[in-house]
């Protein structure tokens, strides 16, 4: 074999390396990046945020485990690459807490 086929079949697998590894991150960064899907998963993440935030931290109230819950969550979600702003994530929160509510009022019977 000789130097410049060396050369070339080296090249190949580099390139073949680099393109696919580009090919792996782009597809990633369009899974993280579907509007649908990360809403839903956003939400999904967001009630069990408040639902554990709920049970752990009893001995906060008001804003301090509002703000508890929002850390939570945007740290959850910036480990599944999902991209939410804080006000969405605010009214996320909102929702899920008022549905956690309102379950619980059905659950007690009030």
């Amino acid at each position: 074999m000789t130097l410049q086929e060396i050369i070339i079949a080296t090249l190949g697998l580099v390139l073949t390396t680099v393109f696919t590894k580009l090919g792996q991150g782009f597809w990633n960064y369009l899974k993280a990046h579907t509007t649908a899907e990360n809403f839903a998963t956003a939400k999904k993440v967001v009630a069990t945020t408040v639902r554990y935030v709920e049970q752990v931290y009893t001995d906060i109230h008001g804003e301090k485990k509002f703000n508890a819950a929002l850390n939570g969550a945007t740290n959850a979600l910036h480990q599944r690459g999902i991209e939410v702003t804080q006000e969405q994530l605010k009214h996320l929160i909102e929702e899920a807490v008022h549905t956690m509510n309102a379950e619980t009022k059905e659950i007690v019977g009030e």
